[in-house]
Parts: C-alpha cells; structure tokens; sequence
C-alpha cells in the first residue's frame, strides 16, 4: 500500500507537469486525468478479493478439523518454518491403557485395549505375591482421580483425562466394586494436578480415619516418600527401594510408556484437610508405579514426514518423563540419533543467551512447564523462524499469543488457551497442523496470483496515462471506464485466481522468508511484459478508433 501510494503521487506530478506545464492542456482536463490515474492505480477489489480467499481458506481447513479465529493466520500458516507440539493426544491417540505395574515385591502385567474394563492382571514370576500393594494402588488410582467411567448402551464411556480413565480402568479389571470407592470414601480436599508440581493429592474418609492420597510424576512422588509397602507391612524406604523403582521408571519409560505413581499417608484426625493439602506435603507411604502406553498417531508419522519434506522442523515440548518422550519421537519420526534433548530443569539453568545457541539443534523438550514454552518460542524467533506452537491450559495463553501461530486443543483444551490461539484443533491431532499449514501455502500462492493479475492490469492502466501525458495526447479512458474495469472485470477474474486448486508440490518446498516479496522477480517480469502490452494495445486501438 506505501508503495503503491508513493508511485501515484510520483506519476501524478510527472503527468501534471507534462500535460499541464508542458503542453498546456486546461487544468480541469489534467486534474481529471490524475483523478483517474488515481483510482487506476489502486486496486479496489483487493480487499474484497484477499477477505474472500482467505474466507474460503478457513472453509477449507476446517474441513481438516482446523478452526481458524483470526483470518491472518491462514496466511502465516503458510510461512510456518517450525512446528512445536505436545505429544499426548497430538503426536498420540490419547487412550491411555495401563500395561505395566510395579510394586515393592512384584511386577504385573495388564492385558487388554481401550477404556473396556476387561481384561486380566498377570503376575510375574520374579517375585513375591504382592496383592495387598497392588490393592492399595488401585484405591489411590480410583479415589486419587477426577474421572468418569460408565457403561453407556452397552459400551464404555470415559470422560475426563486420558490418563485418569486409564487408571479406572485399571481399577475395573481387578474388581468392578472398586469403580464405586468414590462413594464409601468420599472427598474432603483436593490439591489439583499442576504442571509446575507434577503431581495431584486428595484427601478421603476411610473407615479407620482420614487418608491422603498422591499421584503423580515419579520424581514428585518419590520426593515425598519416606515408607514403603511392603507387603502386609509399611517400613522405611531404603536406598535399594529407591534404586530398584527408578531402574523400573527408567525401564518403562525406555518403552515408550509414561510412568504415575502413587503413595497414600494415613492422617490424624485432627488434621485439616484443606489445610494438609495446602501444605509442603511428606510422610508418604509409597505404594508403587504403572506405566501406560498412548500409541503414536499413523497419520501423525506422516505429517511429521510431510514437514521435513517440506523444510519445517518438528519440535516436541511434553511434561512426560525424557525417556519417555525420546521413545516417541523416534516412533513419529522427528527425533534420531545425534539430535538433542533437555529437560525443563536443565532448560531453567541456561540463559537466555544459551539457549538461542542451542534451540536450532534441540528435537525433545521434556518435563516443561508452560513458562519454558514462552521461552523457547523467544529463542526460534530470535534466529527468524516463523513458530506454530500448541498449547490446551491456561498457563498456556501467554505462549499462544506470543507464537506466530498460537494453536489450542479443542477437545482438551480450556477456553483461554482457546481464546489466546489463533487456530484451534478439533480433534488435538498433530495432522491437522500440518494440513493447514499445506492449506495455508495453497491460499498464500493463490494471492499471490490474484494480486499479480491486478498489478499487471493496474500498472497497465498507469501506463497508458503516463505515455499518453507523456506525448501530449489526449486520455484514452475516463476514471468512470476504469472504475468498471478494477470491479467488475477484473474482480471476477481475480476471485477465480483466489480459489484455485492445488498444485500438488506446495510440501516440496521451503517455507517462504518472512521478508520475502509479495511479487516475485518472475512475477515482476510478468507485470512489466503485461503492461506494456496492454499499454500499446489500447493507445494503439484509442489512436485507429
């Protein structure tokens, strides 16, 4: 637009001084030929034609469950160079199923798919009966849990977190009455689960008194642990204890499974529940781990594959445990060997300065919390990256807003981290990312070839009035001819350029640079060829008419 307005009010100087000063033509002739240099010289049905094409943009991805809130992110979709994404229910389906569990004594294995509380819990031969442990960690599971598993026309329906209906299901398998622990042992406070805590803690009536109840990451829980079950007994957590359950953690997590653990604590009767909760909260009574697994997306493998193709890098940024995180993305794809992983804790103690040094080459973030994520999308951007990142709490909308590209969860994600976003997922799954970022390098080609015609015939219709100042001769058009032409003739044929197909290789290529030009040096050539021609076809058809 500055562009286009400081070459009208250099043509119209020329043209006054050339047609006026020059060659004496009356003023009012001159003032109307620099009215309809003016409105030749801006395309009108611009703002029209890039409203639309970008309207049927956002029609088109939300036919890819991409609901877009603000129509300039179609556009910047299609600059996108680099992609940050959650792993669960993103990269992964989001059905949690619990397959592994460990207690002080025994190792189990759980059979079984889906959130169908059928299934069986298979014992080990490498150690003790532990039944008593594995009872008191399904209780925790179940009362420790926000959760809902019922049984609707004949199939199961969960509602809640992936995670916590894993843990119900769980519940479900090794005895159906345990589903309804919630009503013998009803609430009285809950701390809930947070990011930067990592971990959820509810306190119960039970019928000996109160009881607490933790779950959460290992690292949390173990912290806060200073017994064990063991057995029929609770002791003193030894060292060994220790060691044996992180040799576990790690060996789970090596699988790709992510790792909860719960402890539960007996409490005096005088104690305060909202009080306790509230607290720096000790004392537990470790009663073992689980580990879930969430499998990969298939589409998701091939939208990761889709975006190296086409130049973007794939950045996971998860709170699941490292290993855990490194196991799934060598499963989609976006991490190999020789790439890097750090930790939120290792991420606090870099500067500002360390870390743009290091972000180009980090693949996995792990263990994060949502104030790293503001971090790093400062530290891509530093270096002149266009960054998509995604996002569902509300701890989360500071990030979305600063990315270029902000994208909430629809299905998981809370109405500010909605409201902060610029685009929002309906089905959380990583493919629809990469669909409107393809959608959105559609959309920005075909602009760019609507706003290349409208020049072409704009810069064509200057022309003729410059060379025709230029010679003494006398306007071939009138601002009303022009005004006819910028509407309706080529507004149509631009509308047509807007909403062209694809041309099937937009994922081949790089991302466009920021500062790229909005018309190409190919396209420019086009312009002048164009112009020209146009110019000598009308004074040519003007001069024999």
């Amino acid at each position: 637009s500055h562009q286009v307005i400081k070459a009208i009010l250099a043509i119209c100087a020329i043209i006054f001084v050339s047609s006026h000063l020059v060659w004496k033509q009356e003023f009012e002739e001159v003032l109307l030929n620099a009215i309809a240099i003016a409105v030749s010289a801006i395309p009108e049905g611009l703002p029209v034609i890039i409203t639309l094409v970008l309207a049927v943009g956002v029609r088109r991805m939300a036919r890819h469950q991409a609901l877009i809130r603000k129509l300039p992110t179609v556009e910047t979709l299609g600059s996108a160079t680099v992609v940050c994404t959650d792993k669960t229910g993103t990269l992964t389906r989001n059905e949690m199923v619990i397959t592994r569990i460990c207690t002080s004594q025994q190792t189990f294995q759980v059979t079984g798919e889906g959130y169908r509380p059928e299934g069986t819990i298979i014992a080990d031969d490498d150690g003790k009966s532990d039944e008593k442990a594995l009872e008191s960690l399904v209780k925790t599971a179940v009362l420790c849990n926000n959760a809902t598993l019922k049984k609707e026309d004949g199939d199961w329906r969960m509602i809640g977190d992936a995670t916590e209906g894993a843990m119900l299901t769980l519940a479900g398998k090794v005895q159906a009455e345990l589903l309804k622990l919630r009503e013998k042992e009803p609430r009285k406070a809950e701390l809930p689960f947070d990011s930067k805590i990592k971990f959820m803690a509810t306190v119960n009536e039970h019928p000996e008194g109160l009881k607490a109840h933790l779950k959460g990451s290992f690292e949390a829980v173990l912290s806060r642990c200073t017994h064990i079950l063991d057995g029929q007994t609770v002791r003193e957590i030894t060292e060994i204890d220790k060691k044996r359950f992180s040799q576990m953690n790690h060996e789970y997590a090596s699988s790709a499974l992510r790792v909860i653990a719960f402890a539960e604590r007996r409490l005096d009767e005088r104690t305060q529940p909202e009080a306790f909760v509230g607290s720096d909260q000790a004392g537990y009574t470790l009663l073992g781990i689980v580990g879930m697994i969430d499998l990969p997306r298939p589409e998701a493998i091939e939208a990761v594959t889709k975006c190296r193709k086409a130049g973007i890098r794939v950045v996971m940024i998860t709170g699941d445990h490292q290993t855990t995180a490194l196991a799934v993305g060598g499963q989609v794809g976006l991490y190999e060997d020789g790439m890097e992983s750090i930790t939120g804790s290792d991420l606090a103690r870099l500067s500002d300065q360390e870390l743009r040094e290091k972000v180009l080459k980090i693949a996995v973030y792990a263990r994060t919390s949502p104030e790293d994520k503001m971090r790093i999308i400062q530290a891509l951007q530093s270096h002149g990256h266009i960054v998509s990142m995604t996002g569902d709490g509300v701890n989360d909308a500071p990030a979305l807003t600063r990315a270029d590209i902000g994208v909430a969860m629809g299905r998981t994600g809370t109405d500010v981290a909605r409201e902060a976003a610029g685009m929002v997922l309906v089905n959380d799954n990583f493919a629809s990312i990469v669909a409107a970022v393809e959608e959105g390098r559609i959309i920005f080609n075909n602009l760019r070839k609507a706003i290349g015609f409208l020049v072409s015939t704009n810069v064509g219709e200057v022309l003729i009035f410059l060379v025709a100042s230029l010679f003494g001769l006398a306007a071939p058009l009138r601002a009303v001819q022009i005004l006819w032409v910028n509407l309706v003739t080529d507004g149509t044929t631009s509308i047509a350029l807007g909403v062209d197909p694809a041309e099937g290789d937009e994922m081949e290529k790089p991302p466009r640079k920021p500062d790229e030009a909005l018309l190409s040096k190919t396209m420019l050539t086009q312009v002048a060829v164009v112009s020209t021609l146009m110019c000598a076809g009308t004074l040519y058809a003007h001069k024999i008419g």
